[in-house]
């Protein structure tokens, strides 16, 4: 049995290095500046004959070119994956779902096809992912773009223990309408 004099040193000591470790681990999770030094324009360009120089406005145009690429390829991947996922418990919801991201005329073709279409009998789902994403060409004049992407398919036909895994291309070309991509059409490839 410890005296009250050990078990106090005892709390004292486990303190400190219960507090020891908690600043070091502070210590990763802290980003570490580097410290700035400045180079002649002089110097800059003698050193890096290789690197083109890009203008501010070159530089604006290209993080605008990319960010309109990345929010086309995410509307792409959410596209692909509720328009490939089905449930015949859930009435062509997914489909139903992706309407607002198409065009007015691929939407309205899409919403006539559903008023046509019959839920098969018997429990049938598939879910789809996308693996991959390709920006096959984006032309920003014209307002056009295409996107092919790899995805894996479940289907679950009966149960959910009978089930075939299958990889599927899709492409998707895109437009502008009042300033926003939105999918003009989708083909399974």
């Amino acid at each position: 049995m410890m005296s009250p004099k050990q078990r106090r040193n005892t709390i004292v000591i486990l303190s400190i290095l219960l507090l020891l470790i908690f600043l070091w681990l502070l210590s990763f999770l802290i980003p570490k500046s580097k410290p700035k030094t400045e180079v002649p324009a002089s110097q800059t360009s003698a050193s890096t004959p290789s690197q083109t120089p890009f203008t501010t406005q070159q530089l604006e145009q290209e993080k605008v070119v990319r960010t309109q690429a990345s929010g086309m390829t995410t509307t792409a991947k959410l596209f692909a994956e509720r328009y490939g996922s089905y449930s015949n418990e859930a009435n062509f919801q997914n489909i139903r779902d992706v309407i607002p991201l198409m065009s007015a005329k691929f939407g309205a073709a899409t919403t006539t096809a559903l008023a046509t279409k019959k839920v098969p009998i018997g429990f049938y789902g598939i879910t789809t992912r996308v693996i991959t994403v390709k920006v096959v060409s984006q032309d920003e004049k014209k307002g056009t773009a295409v996107i092919d992407m790899s995805t894996q398919r479940v289907e679950e036909n009966g149960s959910a223990q009978n089930t075939t895994t299958k990889y599927q291309d899709i492409e998707l070309s895109f437009v502008k309408e009042s300033g926003v991509w939105v999918v003009d059409s989708a083909k399974w490839l």
